[in-house]
């Protein structure tokens, strides 16, 4: 490019920003003038006028408006004339002439509303204890609305407790009259009895709100049965009060209800001894112990409260009551703790609630002392004792368990977990360990053989963000050739109530038809089981996974991640520029092959982000997309340049290479360059879209440095035309809906690229980087999400919550065809490859659809679980052979393919049903055999059975 090209080029984008600049300026006096003479309109109705090119339709929503568009952009050429007299009528066809309300409430009531949100699947495992039942079998988990029961010995959801979709669980214990029974506490203060065998609500229960924990125990007096509950309510962000509520066990009716003990910092973990005799409370380094003065049965006790300081923050803690012999050979009550602590330390207090009894009556006595064991060099998250009091097992962020033997202070180690210990339990029968996990899983292990045989897990995603920050979008796509397969950049190791946001460094493939973790592998480098500091303490930086892309054949991954020294050691090499970080950022983009034997991804090609030619510093990658036609990506950097990568055969000598199997050899590498942007500091973005057209002839591109978007034939690399559509400063959310490009920046636009014209254009009243926008070819409708400001609230409790408004449209009218608030932010927003609808994804890792009733989502949501008891004998044999194999359905999650196609008869199996004696003999071969038993040894065993064969 020529000096004269540059400057007229400067001139143009100058110019372009001038007027821009004005414009707005106009908008916002004209904002002001109807503001001051218009009255205020509610914010939670419709829409009421239609837009026009002379006025601008005023919101009652106060999230979409009607555009007003310049008359500088009006005036353009005619590709970009806005709204024609024929865009009038496919808008509504009234003109100049506005709406009235009577018009306004026919519309209202004339919107579709076929299309739905789904109820919530998945979630983020709640900040408790597992609970194993019936000798290990069952495995009850909760998540934000729903307690989750699975089997153990197949890692199967077998039943799901729902509760409303406003309610919030913060704990769950079981009934102590009833093992069949659980009970589920809400923050908003209610209590829910379920019997989970059956899936039944039993009763309710409303207390005042904040309610944060529940613990349940039994008595008789008088013949009759009380049921005492011990709930720990939030009074202020820092103060915990506990009381004490008694029922009869025969109705829902509270007897009494009262306040037994009120502390600062007080913990939601509480623990009942010895029939309520005892109760154990820890805040920050104090301990605190609670001695019933009557009968424990009697509904009206109170407790003699003792406290005693902690030398280190407690971290975790766990107590144990047994019967211990007195100097008179007398039977007493003996309390052991034993505690973990911040600095990594664990103390042990044998026999505590004697030596206080007796510190009471002596106090010339020695201070308490405790037992010290360290291992861990961060804080102790979890720490348990074993059920005869002769081990202590604990766990941290070193993801190693560690089991101690008291007696003789030997210790065994469980290492290399795949993230670090949050929560351990020991089952009532002693034979098993239930591990929750920071990567939102559970494991379940034999203690004899400290051997997996189940494992869970959901999306691991990072913790809800606070309100107002911004952070990276997550990274998320769902597999084309395999629609119940969805793909995740996630962290190693998100530990419950982090500060920070983790690195990305994994990839997760979640299967969403059985709501399970199908496979996960290491995208770059990272510390999961290493040493995860530095000399001086600090915590070492990992790269961090910034784009994911899936060719359209589903065989091709593209990545991109990024990693950055900290600033405190670039200082010495870089003493003159403010900014460290560019001058010595490592970005790569990498592209690995689909191994589909392993069902894992190869790494083909690694690439480091080439230099600028303009400048020293190395650029970043600002986005990374597929194109939807044929195997390419294209990529766009910091430097305003566009690469278009392909793949090509490898040869040696004039001969392809080819691997052990026979299959040719890649390589990937840029076939096109394109350079839109001038090489001045002032215009390099720092943010930028890529939308390939659906078939795949167009590549359009937006930055934030620039009101123009470009769009680009990838096959030679010009580009073919440019036009004004957003702001300066804020790029575009680009994407298409067959020849219609949407765009959206401070507003939404709709353009038909084939005639040029601009259908229409609605203004959002919402922050551009909680704006998700994705189409969906098949039913021709995009959908777009916006996070709405906080005071848009009524209520004054909900001003400090976030909340995101979802809305669906078609290019037939400007007016969404579907609208609905709902709580939290939105993190991603996925069309469904293969149907009608949307893949939604919350701050609360949940998965929520946006449907219609006609599509497989909706039978899928709808379809009941199985009994409990029959759960395990189907579930495992759906594992093996597939449901649609035997009854002819649809698929319920992965389904063995290849273990079909190794022998023909399997596809004859269809004829076969579910008899009882069928299952009887199945029951046997996968209760005498191991978890891990190789699925053709185990699958051509399941045949020997139906067939009426021997096991052997």
């Amino acid at each position: 490019m020529s000096n004269g090209e540059v400057s007229n080029l400067k001139r143009a984008v100058d110019a372009a920003f001038g007027s821009e600049r004005n414009e707005h300026k106009s908008k916002q006096s004209r904002r002001k003038r109807s503001k001051a003479s218009g009255p205020q309109q509610d914010s939670a109705q419709e829409l009421n006028s239609i837009p026009t090119k002379s006025q601008t339709s005023p919101s009652r929503n106060g999230t979409l408006k009607a555009l007003q568009l310049p008359k500088a952009l009006q005036s353009q050429s005619p590709a970009e004339n806005a709204l024609s007299a024929s865009q009038s009528r496919e808008l509504g066809g009234q003109g100049l002439r506005k709406h009235s309300k009577k018009t306004s409430r026919k519309q209202k009531r004339s919107l579709p509303s076929e299309w739905s949100i789904s109820a919530a699947e998945a979630g983020r495992f709640i900040d408790q204890d597992p609970i194993l039942m019936q000798t290990d079998r069952y495995l009850i988990l909760a998540v934000r609305t729903q307690v989750l029961v699975y089997s153990t010995q197949n890692s199967r959801l077998v039943r799901s407790l729902r509760l409303d979709e406003h309610e919030k669980i913060t704990s769950y214990t079981t009934c102590a009259t009833n093992e069949n029974c659980i009970l589920v506490s809400t923050y908003s203060g209610l209590v829910v009895q379920w019997d989970w065998t059956t899936g039944q609500e039993i009763k309710q229960w409303r207390f005042s709100a904040k309610l944060l924990a529940i613990s349940e125990q039994s008595g008789i007096q008088d013949d009759t049965i009380y049921s005492t509950m011990l709930l720990i309510h939030e009074v202020t962000s820092k103060t915990r009060r506990v009381s004490l509520a008694t029922f009869q066990d025969s109705s829902a009716e509270i007897i009494t209800n009262k306040a037994i003990l009120e502390e600062n910092q007080l913990t939601s973990w509480i623990r009942v001894l010895d029939k309520r005799r005892c109760l154990v409370l820890y805040a920050y380094n104090k301990l605190f112990l609670g001695q019933a003065v009557r009968r424990p049965e009697d509904p009206a006790s109170v407790y003699t409260w003792r406290e005693i300081a902690v030398p280190g923050r407690i971290t975790s803690i766990d107590a144990r009551s047994h019967s211990s012999s007195s100097s008179t050979n007398k039977k007493r009550l003996a309390i052991d703790i034993v505690i973990g602590c911040l600095d990594g330390s664990i103390l042990i207090y044998d026999d505590i609630l004697f030596k206080l009894i007796n510190k009471e009556k002596n106090p010339r006595e020695e201070d308490i002392a405790s037992r010290r064991l360290h291992w861990h060099r961060n804080e102790v998250l979890t720490v348990k004792w074993s059920l005869d009091g002769n081990y202590i097992i604990s766990g941290g962020h070193e993801t190693v368990m560690v089991i101690w033997q008291l007696d003789t202070g030997q210790q065994q180690f469980l290492p290399h977990l795949s993230a670090a210990i949050q929560h351990l339990i020991v089952s009532d029968t002693g034979s098993s360990y239930a591990l929750h996990l920071a990567d939102n899983s559970v494991m379940v292990l034999s203690t004899s053989e400290l051997e997996p045989f189940a494992y869970v897990s959901s999306l691991n995603l990072q913790q809800p963000r606070l309100h107002g920050k911004q952070t990276r979008r997550i990274q998320a796509i769902l597999h084309h050739t395999d629609p119940t397969s969805l793909l995740l950049a996630v962290p190693a190791d998100v530990p419950s109530g982090a500060a920070s946001q983790g690195k990305a460094t994994l990839l997760q493939t979640y299967d969403i038809g059985a709501q399970q973790q199908s496979h996960r592998q290491a995208l770059v480098r990272n510390n999961i089981t290493a040493l995860n500091v530095d000399p001086s303490g600090k915590p070492v930086q990992e790269p961090d996974v910034t784009h994911v892309k899936i060719s359209y054949d589903g065989k091709w991954l593209a990545t991109v991640d990024e990693w950055a020294p900290p600033a405190d050691d670039l200082k010495t090499l870089y003493p003159a520029h403010d900014d460290y970080t560019p001058h010595a950022k490592e970005t790569f983009l990498k592209f690995w092959a689909k191994n589909t034997s392993t069902r894992s991804w190869q790494l083909v090609t690694k690439i480091e982000c080439p230099h600028s030619t303009r400048s020293t510093i190395a650029c970043s990658i600002l986005y990374l997309e597929a194109n939807p036609q044929r195997t390419e990506f294209a990529t766009i950097l910091s430097d305003g340049s566009i690469y278009i990568w392909t793949a090509k055969s490898r040869h040696r000598n004039g001969l392809p290479v080819k691997d052990q199997s026979g299959s040719p050899l890649y390589t990937w590498s840029y076939t096109q360059t394109v350079e839109l942007l001038i090489p001045l500091k002032k215009l390099t973005p720092t943010a930028s879209a890529l939308c390939y057209s659906p078939d795949g002839s167009v590549l359009a591109v937006s930055s934030n440095k620039s009101s123009f978007i470009h769009f680009i034939d990838p096959l030679t690399g010009n580009v073919q035309h440019t036009q004004r559509g957003s702001h300066p400063g804020l790029f575009s959310y680009l994407t298409f809906l067959n020849h219609h490009l949407i765009t959206i920046s401070k507003d939404l636009r709709v353009y038909n690229t084939v005639s040029g014209d601009l259908l229409y254009a609605l203004a959002l009243n919402s922050s551009v980087s909680g704006v998700h926008l994705a189409a969906n070819q098949l039913d021709q409708t995009f959908a777009v999400v916006c996070l709405l400001p906080a005071f848009m609230s009524k209520e004054k409790e909900d001003k400090d919550k976030a909340k995101s408004q979802i809305m669906l449209f078609n290019l037939k009218s400007a007016s969404p065809i579907f609208r609905k608030i709902v709580d939290g932010t939105v993190e991603t927003l996925l069309p469904l490859p293969s149907e009608s609808g949307y893949l939604i994804i919350n701050d609360e890792a949940e998965i929520v659809y946006l449907k219609q009733p006609g599509n497989s989502l909706a039978k899928r949501n709808d379809v009941g679980l199985p009994a409990l008891e029959d759960a395990p004998k189907r579930m495992e044999l759906e594992e093996i052979i597939g449901r649609r194999s035997i009854e002819g359905a649809g698929p319920v999650g992965h389904m063995v393919n290849s273990v079909e196609k190794e022998d023909e008869s399997a596809q004859k199996m269809q004829p076969i049903g579910y008899t009882h004696k069928t299952q009887s003999s199945l029951s046997d071969v996968f209760n005498n055999h191991a978890t891990n038993l190789p699925v053709r040894e185990l699958f051509e065993q399941v045949v020997a059975v139906l067939r009426g064969g021997s096991e052997g």
